[in-house]
């Protein structure tokens, strides 16, 4: 019996091969794909413009706009919640490009007052 124009034998090395792939495949998280198309040198240019960085000991506003943005597209209603996404995703941090530090929530708050 053929399938695809091959036999049944070739149609079933063919899923394996693709099974093998897709259990291998390892890519970014969804997040650091979507952060890469944002333009790091231009934002960068404007923070150095606006002094932006001045008083600034690790959580940057760089980190601040990511932090944003997670809890944008998480669809997080406070900042309370969006603090409770950071440490149910403390481990997976630093890859999400939010850096090694923990995310405070008053770290947060008195960034979102100055925005």
């Amino acid at each position: 019996m053929y399938f695809f124009g091959g036999n049944e034998t070739d149609l079933i090395l063919q899923l394996f091969s693709l099974i093998q792939m897709a259990a291998m495949f390892q890519d970014k998280y969804i997040f650091s794909q979507l952060i890469a198309f944002l333009n790091r040198t231009q934002f960068n240019n404007y923070v150095r413009k606006y002094n932006g960085n001045r008083y600034v000991k690790y959580f940057t506003y760089r980190n601040q706009m990511l932090a944003m943005m997670f809890g944008q597209l998480g669809n997080r209603e406070s900042l309370r919640d969006l603090k409770v996404a950071f440490e149910a995703h403390r481990a997976k941090q630093y890859y999400l490009g939010l850096g090694r530090e923990p995310i405070a929530k008053t770290t947060l708050a008195g960034k979102a007052t100055l925005l």
